[in-house]
């Protein structure tokens, strides 16, 4: 029970650690900087900007400010012309959400602005509110800002090696998994199919994250000298994404034709050629992931398909190799190291 515990915090440890640092650190410099009442609001903005990655808390931050000054205006000022009153409620209130509606900033600025309006009422001076909460949001703002990218920032590098190397062994492992049961039990090549789809699936959600932690790289000043590393690892994964693409097309042709025996066509010849192909597309994938030499591997993957051609040219022949083609074709576009 420990173990799973301590196994479950453990990710969770540096974010916890920069919200405390960052939050009790914008406590203190409100305090420093003149505050009369606990300043709740400085220390509010680091525990709901840094919940993410710290590299997008600037951005959180900038918005969350914008949202709280558009909101404490609008508050104020309705309030300090009409008085506090259901009706005053009902108006702020309609004014917050049409402005955060349309505002470009997304759906924190979005919440921000009528929630930012609405503690007005909270406070009998409307004046000596805004003025402290507009302040407060900025200091815990500037401090998240500035300590965003600085307190263990996280390691996009490391992270993407590890989703790369799994990525990659589960792809070739359902490419020639996929080759292997043409011809087999149609429900195990349905099964085979759902898994493989969920698979890549998987794979391009994995390179729009990785995507992101390239474009974060730029912000992360402890990280910059990794930019051109996990530059070529987010070019690997979408290799791996367009390659997954034409293993799951494979896997679906394999399951379409898995009880079709078509006159002409050689069910034989496509279990004797098709998983050969398919292994060696699959050494060729190691080979290009692990960026060693693959020109040999990409020449026996193409006899293996020519032998097939030769073998068989059937459109259920040709529909089966297609994806290995194609993923071939993927491959070559690399350049060789």
């Amino acid at each position: 029970m420990g173990d799973s515990l301590v196994q479950r915090l453990r990710p969770q440890l540096p974010a916890m650690a920069r919200i405390l640092v960052a939050s009790v650190l914008s406590w203190q410099i409100a305090w420093w900087l003149g505050a009369t009442s606990p300043p709740v609001y400085a220390a509010l903005v680091p525990l709901l900007a840094l919940r993410s990655d710290p590299i997008t808390a600037v951005g959180t931050s900038v918005a969350r400010v914008s949202g709280v000054v558009i909101g404490v205006v609008i508050g104020g000022v309705v309030v300090d012309l009409v008085g506090p009153s259901d009706a005053t409620l009902a108006l702020v209130l309609g004014l917050a959400l049409l402005v955060g509606s349309v505002l470009p900033a997304g759906a924190i600025v979005s919440v921000q602005v009528p929630v930012s309006a609405l503690l007005v009422f909270t406070n009998t001076g409307p004046d000596s509110y805004a003025y402290h909460r507009l302040w407060e949001t900025g200091v815990g703002a500037a401090v998240t800002i500035f300590l965003a990218p600085l307190l263990w920032p996280p390691d996009p590098r490391a992270a993407l090696t590890q989703a790369l190397g799994s990525s990659g062994r589960r792809l070739t492992l359902a490419l020639v998994g996929s080759a292997a049961l043409v011809g087999s039990d149609p429900q195990a090549t349905a099964a085979n199919e759902r898994e493989v789809q969920d698979l890549v699936r998987a794979t391009t959600s994995m390179l729009g994250q990785a995507r992101t932690d390239a474009r974060a790289m730029r912000y992360n000043p402890l990280r910059r000298r990794h930019r051109g590393a996990v530059a070529e690892q987010v070019g690997l994964i979408a290799l791996v994404e367009a390659v997954g693409v034409h293993v799951g097309l494979l896997a679906r042709e394999v399951n379409l034709f898995a009880d079709r025996r078509d006159p002409g066509f050689r069910i034989q010849a496509a279990q004797e050629y098709l998983p050969r192909a398919a292994r060696a597309a699959a050494a060729t994938l190691d080979a290009v992931l692990a960026g060693d030499p693959w020109a040999q591997q990409a020449a026996a993957t193409r006899q293996c398909l020519e032998e097939y051609r030769d073998a068989d040219v059937h459109p259920i022949a040709v529909a089966l190799r297609r994806p290995v083609v194609q993923i071939l074709h993927e491959l070559e576009h690399r350049p060789e190291p």
